[in-house]
């Protein structure tokens, strides 16, 4: 949840709810808190811009099989490299650090982070991401491929992409 009291007092007030006078468990917070379910999603998203394919297929199994939607997990691939190419984009014009964050989406205490990731892509790369991910949505839509088949493509493609040899992002968790 990070620093935001507010987010976090309202998780508890609903793991409250759940539990009823309860012991609550970390199988309980990772149900209920929806911070929880996006640090699963953030697996996905961490693995695929450190180019390691293995975590990543094994993330997006995972949240497959609890349920969630490929097309969820397509939007959240494509909420990571337009933050990236908006944080590069915005360092580059020399924006400052509030600016950056506000125009993102990208949360201050991650900006750092984000930001070393970007640096870490070239422009071309960038676009080819883009064009990746239309390409996979665009599969889906005509009917060419169901949404699984086209995400785990676009994993590996993605993954394949990524620079290598940078620091492993540390944002997520």
């Amino acid at each position: 949840i990070g620093p935001d009291l507010w987010t976090m007092e309202n998780e508890l007030d609903k793991l409250g709810a759940y539990a009823d006078g309860e012991l609550v468990e970390q199988e309980t917070v990772a149900a209920i808190v929806s911070s929880a379910q996006d640090a699963k999603v953030w697996d996905l998203t961490d693995a695929i811009v450190a180019g390691d394919d293995r975590k990543a297929l094994t993330a997006m199994r995972r949240l497959l099989n609890e349920g969630e939607a490929a097309q969820m997990m397509l939007f959240m691939v494509v909420r990571q490299f337009r933050q990236l190419a908006l944080v590069k984009d915005l360092r580059e014009r020399g924006a400052r650090p509030d600016e950056v964050a506000r125009a993102s989406g990208v949360p201050a205490f991650r900006l750092g982070a984000v930001g070393a990731i970007a640096s870490r892509f070239a422009w071309p790369a960038l676009r080819e991401a883009y064009e990746r991910i239309l390409e996979a949505d665009l599969s889906v839509k005509r009917g060419l491929s169901d949404d699984e088949s086209a995400l785990q493509l676009l994993v590996h493609e993605l993954c394949a992409m990524a620079p290598k040899g940078g620091a492993r992002p540390a944002y997520s968790r």
